[in-house]
């Protein structure tokens, strides 16, 4: 789950566009019908970047966690991963995963956190599960 928008089609994109040959073979893009704007125009089909800063909803979150669990570390030098955890804190089961994909190095050549951004990460998930267990029970699996 993400708090950025998916890809979505442009409305009224269903105009084939298909590649020309020029005489140096290098390819160009026509749109038949479409004004030239329209189709330099390609805003549309980029993927939404992440915001490099912290949300509101991330402050408020932040600051109703407990003074010791609140990962400031990773907030400041972190903020889309911090946004992430807010948006995801009340959904079990994508918070859970996100915790996993954070702490758990499946990524290939990734050099990891920092310490101490990985010791508030470590601290952060051990709060979640206590705080879920509470919440859910005692049948909850932690």
């Amino acid at each position: 789950m993400s708090i950025y928008h998916e890809r979505r089609k442009q409305p009224g994109a269903a105009k084939q566009v298909e590649p020309i040959a020029t005489a140096n073979d290098s390819l160009e893009f026509s749109a038949p019908g479409a004004d030239q704007a329209e189709a330099q125009n390609m805003a549309w089909m980029r993927k939404a970047r992440p915001v490099e800063y912290m949300l509101p909803a991330t402050r408020r979150w932040l600051e109703a966690l407990p003074p010791g669990i609140r990962p400031l570390t990773l907030a400041q030098q972190y903020a889309r991963i911090a946004n992430l955890l807010a948006q995801q804190w009340n959904d079990d089961k994508a918070c859970r995963a996100y915790f996993d994909d954070l702490l758990t190095g499946r990524r290939g050549k990734r050099r990891g956190f920092p310490a101490n951004v990985r010791r508030e990460l470590w601290t952060l998930r051990a709060h979640y599960q206590r705080i879920r267990v509470t919440v859910d029970g005692p049948l909850a699996i932690v």
